[in-house]
């Protein structure tokens, strides 16, 4: 009987957070330096939808002095940001 009966149960997927991963390679292509790179801002160029969290991966040089505003750095992001002189300030 156990065979025939459908599985049924909960799934968390729906209530899971979505997480979008930026590389440093990507903000480095449109950013001039002493720029601010916002979530707005990465929506807008569409690199990040709306409604999802912002990560942002050390991929990639960055050689512009910016300040970045994520959810979540990797360490050798926050590194690369820290190096050009640039900041990198986590959002809730």
């Amino acid at each position: 009987i156990a065979r025939r009966l459908p599985k049924r149960g909960f799934s968390n997927s729906p209530f899971a957070s979505k997480i979008g991963v930026v590389t440093l390679r990507q903000i480095e292509s449109f950013v001039q330096d002493g720029d601010v790179v916002t979530k707005d801002l990465l929506i807008e160029k569409r690199l990040l939808k709306k409604g999802w969290l912002l990560k942002v991966l050390a991929t990639g040089t960055l050689t512009k002095k910016v300040t970045i505003e994520a959810h979540a750095f990797s360490n050798g992001a926050v590194q690369a940001i820290t190096r050009v002189g640039g900041e990198a300030k986590v959002i809730q």
